[in-house]
C-alpha cells in the first residue's frame, strides 16, 4: 500500500514514515512463512495472528513504552481459542503457561518494587508474559524470557557503549520479549 500511495496519505497528503512499509514487508513475510508451513488452516491463523500481535507490541513498546491492553486481549483470545487446534499446544498447556508466565513476572515486579522502592518492570510486561505463556506454553515462555533477556541485554550493552544509554536507563523489555516470541514461532516452523 505504501508504494501505491506514493509514500503519502491518500486523504490528506501527509508523508508516511518509511517504518510502515518495513512493517508491511515483515508482516507479509510472516504470513508467507506460516502459510507455507501450515497452509490455510487453524495453525496458520493461530501463528499469524499471534505474530501480528507480537510485532505490534514490539513496535509500540519500543516507540511509546506501553503495551496496550487491547493487543494482549486479542492475543489471548487467539492463543486460548485456537490452542486446541495447534499441535504441541493444548488448552491446558496454554493456561498453565499463562499462569506461570504472569505469576512469575508479577512476583518479580512486586519484589523489585519492594526492594528498590521504584518500578523495575511495567505492568505491560507482566501482561505480555501472560500472553506469551498462553501462546507458547510454559516451555516456550521460558525460552522467550531467556532469548528476550539476552536480546535486551545485548541491546543495552550496545546502547551504553554507543553513549546512547546509561547503566540505569530503562529499556522496553516488552519489545525484546515480543521479538523473542516471534523468533520462537519461526523456529517451530523451521526446526
Amino acid at each position: 500500500s505504501y508504494l501505491f500511495q506514493k509514500g503519502a496519505c491518500t486523504r490528506c497528503g501527509t508523508k508516511i514514515g518509511v517504518g510502515y512499509p518495513i512493517i508491511e514487508i515483515i508482516s507479509g513475510a510472516l504470513a508467507a512463512v506460516f502459510f507455507y508451513a501450515h497452509g490455510f488452516s487453524f495453525p496458520f491463523f493461530h501463528a499469524f495472528s499471534l505474530s501480528g500481535v507480537f510485532l505490534a507490541v514490539a513496535l509500540v513498546d519500543l516507540r511509546h513504552r506501553i503495551i496496550p491492553n487491547a493487543f494482549v486481549v486479542v492475543g489471548l483470545l487467539s492463543a486460548l481459542t485456537l490452542a486446541p487446534q495447534v499441535a504441541g499446544i493444548n488448552l491446558e498447556k496454554s493456561v498453565l503457561g499463562a499462569l506461570i508466565g504472569g505469576g512469575s513476572f508479577a512476583l518479580i515486579r512486586l519484589v523489585y518494587r519492594w526492594l528498590r522502592a521504584r518500578e523495575g518492570m511495567g505492568a505491560g510486561d507482566v501482561k505480555l508474559s501472560i500472553l506469551i505463556g498462553a501462546a507458547l506454553g510454559f516451555e516456550g515462555w521460558l525460552r522467550a524470557v531467556m532469548l528476550g533477556s539476552i536480546g535486551g541485554g545485548l541491546a543495552g550493552l550496545y546502547l551504553i557503549r554507543a553513549g546512547r544509554a546509561k547503566t540505569d536507563s530503562h529499556l522496553p523489555y516488552g519489545t525484546y520479549l515480543a521479538l523473542a516470541a516471534i523468533t520462537l514461532q519461526l523456529w517451530q516452523v523451521f526446526a
